[in-house]
């Protein structure tokens, strides 16, 4: 599946987002949701693909709802080839920051993503064993507004609360043991 679409929330769908659930309640229901116990499951065989720049992947991981990943930037050291990359989420309305929060619509499966203010690295061999690749993104500008929304984030720009920030760190410390970065981004 080919994803082009990314996109900013209209005036109309914001105030939905604001009416739809209040983000306390949508932050216990996700709590609800994770567990201590984390479990990855390869991906089978015949559904692994080498991985690119570009990719939007789900990772295969149990006691955490879905979280998918987009390779943004490739490095090798010590002949392992690392991927820096976003984390999204389908937690919407724990992960929306604002009007300027992208949008990706994946049609096929009805769901819409967002991405996280942070980004992760993994290396090539867990993102080829746990992720399936589900789509790409063709157009380079698509991909370059997504990680410039990230790194405005990473650079310091804080417009986020305290339900916000626990759910990132809750989402982070859930990755964490299959990162190569293991500290958590100020």
């Amino acid at each position: 599946m080919i994803l082009y679409l990314i996109r900013t929330l209209n005036k109309v769908e914001e105030e939905k987002m604001r009416r739809l659930t209040s983000l306390e309640k949508e932050f216990k229901r996700f709590k609800r949701t994770i567990s201590k116990k984390r479990e990855l499951i390869p991906v089978e065989e015949q559904k692994r693909v080498g991985v690119n720049l570009g990719d939007l992947r789900m990772i295969y991981l149990t006691g955490l709802p879905c979280i998918y990943v987009i390779p943004v930037e490739e490095n090798i050291q010590s002949s392992k080839k690392l991927f820096k990359c976003l984390i999204l989420t389908e937690e919407i309305i724990l992960g929306w920051l604002g009007k300027e929060t992208p949008i990706i619509e994946l049609k096929k499966y009805g769901i819409l993503l967002v991405p996280l203010p942070f980004f992760v690295v993994f290396d090539e061999d867990f993102l080829f064993t746990y992720t399936e690749r589900i789509g790409s993104f063709e157009r380079k500008e698509d991909l370059e507004k997504l990680t410039d929304y990230v790194r405005k984030y990473e650079k310091g720009e804080k417009i986020f609360g305290e339900i916000q920030k626990e759910f990132f760190h809750l989402v982070f410390e859930g990755i964490k043991p299959f990162c190569e970065m293991k500290k958590y981004p100020s």
